[in-house]
């Protein structure tokens, strides 16, 4: 009697040549190891002369935090495999004028000093034009060689939204999808003109009437719509009247490689261990939610 959309997201390259295929994408467990793999194999074939050149597109919190780590993780195989970690060369490209443009200025500067501190290369108002297996082509000509290319860009609704077809056309015909191919939901996060029909997490476009602010594609929005979309099923099958969602986000916190990180909670940032551990602690939060408290330790 009712239907709940939760597919996620998929990779969006915004036409540009070669990305597709030329980047590695990191959705799954398996993305993370099939990077990791590719990172050992370009330090294998590497003299202690050669350079590693390293380059992640976007810089949303994803392409940030994914930085972070290769930088952090690179350092070591730098050392087994003998080679001067002066030749490793790791860049992030941003479109923008800065990076995690959605957060706080204060939570910014933080991560551009820590990224710089693990010797990233940032940057910004650099549009990509074109992506080949051993470089990047930018708008104007210039080009970024590269071993390996990571694609932290963007995200857009499930293509099969755009191609629901079978027994219920009135369905298909009745899904209203933004530019980003998401399902536009109401206050409810009702599909739009829809009832019974939710749609929730990042195949959702859900936006706050009152700051006119679309909910941001993370895992702490789509675990709060959950309960949402969960409690309004619950409030219609027996007749009650539906509740209002709103967006409530008492911070974030951004991972920086090891036992850093970037806190920003209730208006307040700090960072470094405390920022971890703060961040251990939310990850420990929901371990408790779907495993026992001994299981949860041991994560």
């Amino acid at each position: 009697e009712y239907l709940v959309f939760a597919l996620g997201s998929e990779t969006v390259y915004y036409g540009i040549k070669g990305a597709e295929k030329c980047c590695y994408d990191l959705k799954t467990t398996e993305d993370a190891f099939r990077i990791r793999r590719r990172i050992e194999d370009v330090f294998s074939q590497k003299r202690s002369g050669d350079a590693v050149r390293i380059v992640v597109v976007g810089g949303g919190a994803t392409g940030v935090e994914t930085i972070a780590e290769i930088a952090t993780y690179t350092k070591h195989l730098a050392r087994d495999y003998k080679i001067d970690y002066k030749n490793v060369q790791i860049s992030l490209l941003e479109a923008r004028d800065t990076i995690l443009a959605a957060f706080a200025e204060s939570q910014r500067e933080a991560v551009t000093k820590r990224l710089h501190k693990l010797g990233v290369v940032i940057r910004t108002d650099t549009r990509v034009q074109e992506v080949m297996p051993e470089c990047v082509l930018f708008e104007g000509g210039e080009k970024c060689d590269s071993d390996i290319i990571l694609w932290g860009g963007g995200i857009k609704g499930p293509l099969v939204f755009s191609e629901i077809i079978g027994p219920a056309p009135s369905l298909s015909n009745g899904l209203e999808l933004n530019n980003k191919g998401q399902i536009v939901v109401d206050k409810f996060l009702q599909a739009k003109g829809l009832r019974k029909v939710f749609a929730m997490g990042d195949n959702a476009s859900f936006i706050e009437e009152k700051t006119g602010i679309p909910a941001p594609a993370t895992a702490f929005i789509a675990e709060q719509q959950a309960d949402a979309v969960a409690a309004n099923i619950i409030r219609a099958a027996s007749g009650q009247p539906l509740k209002e969602y709103g967006v409530s986000i008492p911070g974030y916190v951004i991972s920086c490689g090891g036992k850093y990180a970037v806190a920003h909670i209730y208006g307040i940032t700090f960072s470094g261990f405390f920022g971890w551990l703060v961040k251990k602690l939310i990850d420990f939060k929901y371990f408790l939610s779907i495993f026992s408290f001994r299981s949860a330790l041991t994560l």
